[in-house]
């Protein structure tokens, strides 16, 4: 007799349990960690493993680097590569291709894909909402930003004085040397 509350008890708090799950699915958002040095016990060892398995609404944060890989993000949605605020950028030895995405959003990233190779530093095609925030794209064979076919970047007028005319004389933001 004495046992019949207790499991009363347990019964509804797995029902209250169950129901905080389906009705507030987003204090489940998974936050991944990436430590491409691997001296992070438990963290991934490569960005490209952790959007392996990053769901929508995904937060990678990139702790300590280089990172020695070329990103390629396909048919990705509300992703957040990059640092912790305050944390200083991390270098991406590669390139990061971005293409099919909505709202996948780069911070405090330095990206380089070496002069010898012919690879751009960011390439953004047929997708939109992305933003490159503290980010760097230098000494790369190819160019630093790309915008492709049917990327949507934000308005002129948003964007920083240096960055639009860097871009404009680029023609129309398909190629710029340097993004700062």
């Amino acid at each position: 007799m004495f046992n019949q509350p207790f499991s009363i008890f347990r019964a509804r708090y797995c029902l209250v349990v169950l129901a905080l799950a389906v009705f507030f699915p987003g204090a489940s958002r998974a936050q991944l960690v990436v430590d491409c040095t691997g001296a992070t016990l438990g963290a991934f060892n490569t960005i490209s493993s952790a959007v392996g398995s990053a769901k929508p609404g995904t937060a990678i944060f990139v702790i300590a680097g280089p990172c020695n890989e070329n990103l390629y993000l396909a048919g990705q949605q509300n992703l957040f590569i990059g640092t912790y605020y305050g944390y200083p950028n991390v270098a991406i030895n590669g390139s990061i291709t971005v293409g099919l995405s909505h709202g996948v959003y780069f911070r405090g990233l330095d990206v380089s894909s070496g002069t010898s190779s012919s690879a751009d530093g960011f390439n953004v095609s047929q997708s939109q909402a992305v933003t490159i925030d503290n980010c760097t794209s230098t000494a790369n064979g190819g160019v630093g930003l790309v915008y492709g076919w049917a990327a949507r970047p934000r308005p002129w007028s948003s964007l920083p004085h240096h960055l639009t005319t860097t871009i404009r004389e680029a023609s129309m933001c398909s190629a710029t040397r340097s993004l700062n």
